[in-house]
């Protein structure tokens, strides 16, 4: 029997965590700004760390710089992630160069949970141990894990065009990501420069080889006549690429990049486009008929004969500066996007 099936006198668990959740929601969605202002502020200064141990020899090109999760911090409510910069050796590279980041407003909550679990372990009276408890605690943590690397996700998008992020020197495939100290991880960010061949590119997504193409890079490549109905895009860059004559109906493209892309008759009919950014793009014959669009920018893109006539769900599209030639936006993306 796992913890959580254990019964914990006078608590509800799954209200209780419900309840803690919705709290660090709301905060979040009251404090996003400053939140992510701290969030900049912190890793600007780890970032410097690195570039200074860089320009005095100590450290090479960095290929992975990871935020760690401790399960000691958890227990003693202490609570910061851990960063380690490392070059593309990944763990094996001795040379260390860590920093913390602080996260002590996001946890606060999981701390709320942790002490409703304690007065019912003392409830129980034996029934109930310590390590039942901690075994809830990490489960629920992960809850929160998910919730900070969001805000990080977008913190590190805002980062990406500063200097002091630019200065470090790195490999051609450089990586942040994010989970427990020297396990498993998920990809907050990527680069990678290394030179691609765009047919086998283009074959690669065709194929359909993944459920979903995550954090792929495919600038600046010809990928023409591609039949990529039914794709999934999760975190993908498409910048300077050409995808004219392309299919993507049925596709889900998800935190997408398609900036300064060349889109000449493209199919997204039917398509579920949510926080993509076709800014500067030209998108010539271009159809979302019955498509999903939510939180996308054509800012400073060409849209000429564009047609959203049959798009659903339309909420929060940007065409600041846009071009519109003979192509008429949906009525709700005329509202102000905040």
């Amino acid at each position: 029997m796992s913890a959580r099936d254990l019964n914990f006198p006078g608590l509800d668990i799954d209200q209780k965590s419900a309840e803690c959740i919705s709290k660090l929601d709301a905060y979040i969605q009251r404090q996003f700004d400053a939140l992510i202002d701290k969030f900049l502020d912190q890793f600007k200064q780890y970032c410097n760390k690195i570039t200074w141990m860089q320009e005095a020899g100590q450290k090479g090109s960095v290929g992975f710089i990871h935020f760690s999760v401790l399960r000691t911090n958890i227990l003693a409510a202490r609570h910061k992630f851990r960063l380690d910069a490392y070059d593309s050796n990944w763990y094996m590279d001795r040379t260390e160069c860590s920093g913390e980041y602080d996260v002590q407003e996001y946890y606060a909550y999981l701390d709320e949970f942790a002490d409703a679990l304690e007065v019912s372990r003392n409830v129980s009276k034996g029934g109930i141990n310590l390590r039942d408890v901690q075994r809830v605690v990490f489960g629920e943590s992960n809850k929160y894990l998910l919730l900070v690397a969001e805000l990080i996700r977008v913190g590190l998008r805002q980062a990406s065009e500063e200097q002091w992020f630019q200065a470090i020197k790195r490999h051609e495939v450089f990586v942040i990501c994010i989970g427990e100290y020297q396990d498993k991880v998920d990809i907050l960010y990527k680069e990678d420069t290394t030179a691609k061949d765009a047919k086998e590119v283009k074959r690669f997504l065709e194929s359909k080889h993944q459920p979903a193409y995550s954090h792929e890079i495919c600038s600046d490549l010809d990928l023409t006549c591609g039949k990529y109905e039914d794709i999934c895009l999760q975190f993908s860059t498409f910048d300077g690429s050409d995808l004219s004559d392309s299919r993507f109906k049925n596709g889900k493209i998800i935190c997408s990049s398609f900036k300064r892309a060349v889109l000449k008759n493209v199919d997204f009919n039917r398509a579920q486009i949510f926080d993509a950014d076709f800014s500067g793009a030209i998108l010539e014959d271009v159809s979302f008929d019955k498509a999903q669009l939510n939180h996308v920018s054509f800012a400073g893109a060409t849209l000429a004969r564009v047609r959203f006539e049959g798009a659903l769900w339309v909420q929060a599209l940007d065409f600041n500066n846009s071009e519109l030639i003979d192509t008429i936006i949906p009525e709700e993306s005329k509202k102000p996007v905040r």
